[in-house]
Parts: C-alpha cells; structure tokens; sequence
C-alpha cells in the first residue's frame, strides 16, 4: 500500500500541472484543501473556462477528467496577467469502469480504533488489525487502519465500482456506529486487474460530507475506560464483550441491504453529535422509525380483534351507523369520524413504540417506559417539555437523550444477534447530568 500512501501524500505540497480544457492547455498550481483541491490557472480569462464541459487534469504522468468543479474565483490579476481558481470536489481517471478488485482510502483527522469494541476473526488479524467483513456469504471485504492515518477498505472478490462504492458506504455508517467516528471528508479509490492490489490501473477521488465524532458507541469492553468506582471496574473486568465479526458483518449486512435500518442509523450518527434541541427529537424519531419496522413483521399481534373476519365486520357495522349521521347538524367532519373507525383495529401509538422491545424479548422497566412516553412530547413539538396536566417532569432533554439512545442500542444489537453488556449512558455521564444516577454502568442483553 505504500504507493497509495505515497500518491495521496504527494498532495500536500502545490503540484505543477497542466489543464487541457476544450482543447487547449493550461498551466496551473493544483492545491489540496482540508477537502477538496483548489486549481489556480494564468492566462486564463472567464470566458476561457466552460463550467458544464469536463476539464483533464495532468498530474505528473496521470490523466484525471472531472465535471465535479466551480469557478471558485472567477478571475483576477497578478504579475503574470490575468488568471482564475477553480475548486474541484472529484476526479478520475479516464479509463474503463469493468469490475476489479478496490480499495477506499480515508484520511483521519484522527486515530480511531477497534479494540475493545470489535473483536477479529483470528490472532492472525488482530496482529495486523484486519477486520474480514462478509455482506452476504458471497461478498468480503477487509477494513483496517493503516499508519493511523487512514481507513482502508478493501474487496477480496472482483466487483463493479458501484457496488464497491455501496459497499463500503455500508460498512463506514456501521463503524460510525459502533465506533462513534463516522470518517467520511474525501476518500481515494484504486482499482486493481489483480488480487495482490499491488499495481493500479484506475484513481479515483472524491469529497464527501464531514465526518462526525462522538463517544456514544453501543459497547465497550474495557471497564478501566471509564471514570467508575474501582469495585465496579473489577466486577465487570473480563465479563465485557466485543462486538463480535459475525455480528458486525450482520449489522453492515442491515444497513446494506434494508434502506430503513440505513436511514435510522444515520439519523443517531447524526443526532448524538447534535444540540441538546435536535439530540432527543432525533432519536425519537429513529424510536418511531423501529417501532414501524418491527410493526410490519409481526405487527398482527398487536391488533386489539384478533380475527381479521370479525376485524371487517364490526367496522362495517359501526360504517352503517354512522352513515345514518352523515347530514347530521353539528357533525363538523364526517371524514375524519369514517378514518377513526377504519383505524378502528390499529394499535395504540404506546403499544407500537414498545413492540421492538416485546417482539425481541427486552424487558422494559416503567422508567423505560416512561421514557418512550416523552417521544410524543419531542414529536408533537414539546419541544422544552413543558408539563402536561400538572404532571412534573424530573428528567432534562439530556437525561431523555441518553436512555433513549440507551434503549434503542438495545434493539440494534439485539438484532445482529449481540449477547453481553451495552453501555447505559445515562450512568456513564451522570456527571455530565449533575445528578446521582443509581443505576449500574453496563446493561446486560
């Protein structure tokens, strides 16, 4: 990999390079930004520079064609005459797209680290730090940090470049998950005719959205991590568990395949890095998100008429009443009276937010339940929890936050078939919270 690394290293000093742009070459100083490059040109005007045609860039012996760029600065003047900058967000090289072996590379703005939250496949990977991803049976990949500057993530089988970029989305929303750092920024392609991944025949780059950091990942094996009484740190010392590969490739294979479980991930990723007025009302909505996805496989048995026969008929019969009623003074909404009858056999909205937890055997606590309560308030726009009914409310938005992301870490890794202790983060930062948090540090699943 060290001709990768080199090639990606060499963006940190300006580059001479040329532009060949509607035919015609140009000399430019090529600059890479925190993200993204910047392209300054010379004796170029605006009316030089096209936006809607691509542009090649010549970087050293290397031809890359980009379409992804803006005119950054329109133009300006300096001593060597009148010159413009463009800024480009992506390129590649201008070759064909046929299936290859691949490997993503991800700079890091900082380290980040399996251990203690993954565990390997084999003493052999844990040496190199290898995590051996399989999405289907069929389909491997290999993730590891190299130099601790870069995510890499490689295919072991020949694949399509869309499907490798699919791939690894997957698999970069799965480790921002479990590992709180979700790296995106830019990333560099390359692509390989042969398995030993030694000479490329294609380079691609791209930017992406800013990664995101926080400390709220599921599961942590190392007790001594935290600042906890010594008692606790010795009871709990070796009875913490990884995330194991199996699991993992199970939870990359979710996001991969199911668009839902995808879709809510990202919103936690996103929704644990945020305010405290965008943090509960997130993960209620990931809340919601669950509790219709475990409703369509096994929702029936929620249903308050078991039998569907009887189900229609006892809404057709309440249909007929009604209807003797339909130009009756002071009925301001027929319709809305014919929609509740026909949502006559739906359950409650309380039922449906807990089912997740009943369909896979987690045991709620009335303070958990008291807890999916507070979704309707974030959903509904009580937004600073204002009391209802002269009921007090003894929990902040922050203390809601942490046990429903506590709650909904439950159901995740129950569902890549995880047996161990998860973090309770409510008592993880009780001091965070100002308050004594008289409950144990670690939940056992």
């Amino acid at each position: 990999m060290e001709k990768e690394i080199n090639f990606i290293s060499s963006f940190e000093k300006k580059l001479k390079i040329k532009i060949l742009h509607q035919e015609r070459y140009f000399n430019a100083i090529l600059k890479k930004e925190t993200k993204g490059f910047t392209i300054n040109l010379s004796n170029v005007n605006d009316r030089d520079i096209d936006q809607h045609k691509p542009i090649i860039l010549a970087i050293k012996d290397q031809n890359f064609e980009t379409r992804d760029y803006y005119k950054k600065i329109r133009s300006f003047s300096s001593s060597k005459g009148p010159g413009m900058q463009l800024f480009v967000n992506s390129f590649a090289e201008v070759k064909s797209g046929k299936k290859s072996y691949c490997r993503c590379i991800i700079p890091l703005s900082k380290n980040i680290s399996f251990n203690n939250i993954l565990s390997y496949a084999t003493d052999k990977d844990r040496a190199n730090g290898v995590q051996k991803i399989k999405i289907k049976d069929t389909e491997v990949l290999k993730v590891l940090i190299e130099e601790k500057r870069y995510l890499v993530i490689e295919s072991t089988i020949k694949t399509s470049h869309s499907d490798f970029e699919e791939q690894c989305w997957s698999i970069i929303i799965g480790l921002g998950y479990v590992t709180g750092f979700f790296a995106q920024n830019e990333k560099f392609n390359f692509y390989y005719d042969k398995k030993d991944l030694i000479t490329a025949t294609k380079v691609s780059y791209k930017t992406q959205r800013d990664s995101i950091n926080s400390f709220y990942h599921p599961v942590n094996a190392n007790p001594f991590g935290w600042s906890l009484p010594n008692s606790l740190k010795d009871k709990y010392y070796g009875k913490l568990r990884e995330i194991s590969n199996v699991q993992f490739s199970q939870l990359c294979s979710l996001i991969h395949y199911d668009v839902d479980i995808k879709a809510m991930i990202l919103l936690l990723i996103e929704a644990v890095s945020r305010s405290l007025l965008l943090m509960p009302a997130g993960l209620s909505v990931v809340l919601e998100g669950l509790s219709e996805y475990f409703f369509r496989l096994g929702g029936e048995k929620l249903k308050p008429i078991s039998q569907k026969a009887l189900s229609k008929q006892i809404i057709s019969e309440m249909e007929k009443v009604l209807s003797n009623y339909r130009e009756t003074e002071g009925i301001a909404n027929y319709t809305v009276l014919e929609q509740k009858i026909k949502m006559l056999n739906s359950p409650t909205n309380r039922e449906k937010l807990k089912f997740p937890f009943t369909y896979l055997g987690i045991n709620l606590s009335p303070l958990d339940e008291e807890v999916i309560e507070f979704r309707n308030d974030f959903l509904h726009g009580n937004i600073n929890l204002h009391p209802k009914k002269g009921k007090k409310i003894e929990m902040d938005s922050f203390e809601i936050s942490l046990r429903l992301l506590t709650l909904i870490n439950t159901v995740f890794m129950k569902m890549i078939g995880f047996e161990g202790y998860i973090l309770n983060h409510t008592r993880l930062q009780q001091a965070g919270l100002r308050k004594k948090i008289k409950e144990l540090p670690f939940i056992k699943i």
